[in-house]
């Protein structure tokens, strides 16, 4: 399965790919695709599969921050299409995405 997120990035890097089992991409299309862990040396995602007797459940989990230039920004509305036998594509509107971060104090007052 191959999971295209976002709109195009530029018109040289093109569109920002995952491929399931296989890690992060980035191409004009699912023909031309190139390793982004090359460049960046950052894996921004993951995704499982769950079977069972009925179904196969999908899941795909993104970093919403990569901090390079060969993923799309991720926003609240977002533009995704899944490539496996067939493509089939949507737009998702997500919650708003807030970043935090929990750290532990190390001081001690007395």
């Amino acid at each position: 399965m191959i999971i295209r997120a976002g709109n195009q990035i530029n018109a040289d890097l093109g569109y920002d790919f995952y491929i399931c089992g296989d890690g992060d991409y980035y191409g004009k299309s699912i023909s031309t695709l190139s390793k982004d862990l090359i460049y960046s040396g950052y894996d921004n995602g993951a995704c499982t599969f769950t079977i069972n007797s009925n179904s196969v459940t999908m899941s795909y989990t993104r970093d919403i921050f990569t901090f390079d230039s060969f993923d799309a920004s991720l926003s609240q509305s977002l533009h995704i299409c899944l490539y496996g036998s067939l493509e089939s594509c949507g737009d998702l509107n997500l919650p708003l995405n807030i970043p935090s971060m929990t750290v532990s104090s190390a001081l001690t007052i007395w």
